[in-house]
Formats: C-alpha cells, structure tokens, sequence
C-alpha cells in the first residue's frame, strides 16, 4: 500500500481552483486485485472486470483524474462503469503517461 492517494490530492486541489464539485465517494472498488505492475494490456483488463461500482447517480460528465496512466485499463474500466450508470462524458485528466 502506498499509504497516500495522490490523485485524489490533485482532484481536491483542482476542485478548488476550478471551483468544480469532486466525490471520493462516486465509485468504489468492490474487491480487491492484484497489483497491476507487471501485467499487459490484455491482463490488466481482465484483472479490473468488475471491480468498480457507481454509487447512485452519476453527474452527466465526469473527470477522472489519475495521477499516472500506463495502459489506460483503470480508466477505461472505470469511464465504463460510469457510463453504464448514466454518465453521459467521461474524461480522464492525468498528470503523467508512460510512454
């Protein structure tokens, strides 16, 4: 465990300065998986199969911020789950990409 969410500092910070709500509390993983290191596209995916849930109803357009994307799996699973619970545009704002 890294012990500290560092995006979830960086939407609470852009939040502020952008004056836009943000949710911890949105989705949740639902079960654990393993870790992600290590794993290629076609494995992460599978590892992330319903792993999130939405809670209640989605605002219509959504950023996701994520402090690091590597493969995009996280995300799309994620963008997924709430697009299925109604979201109409999901975005994903990072910080960083691996190349």
């Amino acid at each position: 465990r890294r012990g500290f969410n560092q995006a979830e500092d960086i939407a609470e910070k852009l939040s502020r300065r952008l004056g836009i709500p943000w949710s911890i509390t949105l989705a949740r993983r639902i079960r654990s998986a393993p870790s992600q290191s290590g794993l290629n596209r076609a494995q992460r995916q599978q590892n992330l199969r319903g792993i999130f849930q939405v809670s209640g109803q989605p605002p219509r357009r959504v950023a996701i911020v994520e402090d690091v994307v590597t493969t995009g799996a996280t995300a799309r699973t994620l963008s997924q789950a709430l697009l299925d619970a109604g979201a109409e545009d999901v975005q994903v704002w990072a910080l960083a990409r691996t190349p």
